[in-house]
């Protein structure tokens, strides 16, 4: 009875999947539900950045990245962390990442982004970074998800997913720092990336992205 208890106590207190948490962050950016991002990221992005700021992010992310609105999502991201962890594990190590990223991968069709097939998502994933025609042809859209050591809560990582999402827009493809400025620094989110399990903290001024042979290549 005692096993039985506790196995029920792990099923419902056990974090959620980070493809799941994915999906949740993704639904409520294509939504534009701040008050959804607030409640998924974690407690110290929280103080950094309030729900009325990303609110008038994602209404400005709308404007200017009109696909979102009627974006679908797949029912099974491809989860590049569950690979990585995989591969550690056979390698004789039992650490698993931190951060997982969790794609979502899209073709072109007119002005449209259909989602790539269940069987293709992985492949395209992996190829996509540095494969100049994948990159013509479709888009990944990535959701970072981090596993808070210590306590075993799964939160996306909002400001550093929303910034990502811009950057692989095919709508950046005009001056990317003024649309960083328009997205974000005009709407107070000046924080592009904030790691929980250190503290380190980076700001969208001081990245520096540039586009050359096809690739997009950021830096924070």
């Amino acid at each position: 009875m005692f096993t039985l208890g506790a196995l029920l106590y792990w099923w419902f207190t056990r974090p959620p999947a980070p493809e799941t948490v994915a999906r949740w962050t993704m639904e409520a950016i294509v939504q534009r539900d701040a008050r959804r991002l607030c409640q998924l990221m974690c407690d110290a992005e929280r103080q950094y950045v309030s729900e009325e700021n990303l609110k008038r992010v994602l209404e400005q992310m709308h404007r200017e990245l009109p696909y979102l609105a009627s974006l679908s999502l797949h029912e099974h991201p491809y989860n590049a962390g569950r690979f990585h962890e995989r591969k550690l594990r056979r390698a004789g190590f039992n650490v698993a990442p931190t951060v997982h990223d969790v794609y979502f991968c899209y073709s072109f069709s007119g002005n449209q982004l259909a989602p790539i097939p269940p069987n293709e998502h992985a492949a395209f994933a992996e190829q996509y970074p540095t494969n100049r025609s994948l990159r013509a042809q479709g888009l990944c859209l990535r959701v970072h998800v981090n596993l808070h050591r210590g306590y075993e809560k799964r939160c996306p990582l909002v400001v550093q997913t929303l910034v990502r999402i811009v950057i692989e827009s095919r709508a950046a493809k005009g001056n990317m720092e003024q649309l960083l400025e328009r997205i974000f620094w005009n709407n107070g989110v000046r924080v592009a990336f904030y790691d929980p399990n250190t503290g380190r903290v980076q700001r969208i001024q001081l990245m520096k992205a540039t586009s050359a042979d096809g690739k997009v290549k950021y830096y924070w």
